[in-house]
């Protein structure tokens, strides 16, 4: 049946080797993708979507997968180094700034400023917000 729903929705489908068992069901006018849904949730299964493909398996399973790949991206972060950047800021003061930028800086990250030269000094994860904000990096 999830094979049926996978070809209407013009999806490639990989079912894990835990995905097993019947299911009956009578649908019309159904969206396919509901139908997906309400067919994986008889069986406790869920599914994952990259691209044309639906990986197919346990919830609990897939709920640890997600779990390790949200330490693995912390475990990233931590790691990174700590990337410099200073930018001039014209027509503001960089002092009024200041709450902004900070608010968008991740855990390691802390911004200063330079007011005789109206600059904010921001040091964060190479790929954090407050880094992609304000643009390019300096040596």
């Amino acid at each position: 049946m999830l094979r049926l729903v996978a070809e209407v929705g013009q999806k490639n489908l990989v079912l894990g080797d835990d995905v097993a068992g019947r299911v009956t069901a009578h649908l019309r006018r159904v969206a396919w993708r509901d139908a997906f849904v309400v067919l994986l949730r008889t069986k406790d299964l869920g599914y994952v979507e990259d691209g044309d493909v639906l990986w197919v398996a346990p919830q609990a399973k897939l709920d640890k997968e997600a779990l390790r790949a949200l330490e693995r991206r912390a475990d990233d972060e931590r790691r990174s180094p700590l990337v410099t950047r200073v930018v001039p800021v014209s027509w503001a003061r960089a002092s009024e700034l200041l709450p902004l930028v900070r608010g968008l800086l991740g855990p390691r990250g802390t911004a200063t400023i330079d007011e005789r030269t109206n600059t904010l000094i921001i040091r964060d994860v190479g790929d954090g917000a407050a880094a992609a904000l304000v643009g390019p990096t300096t040596p």
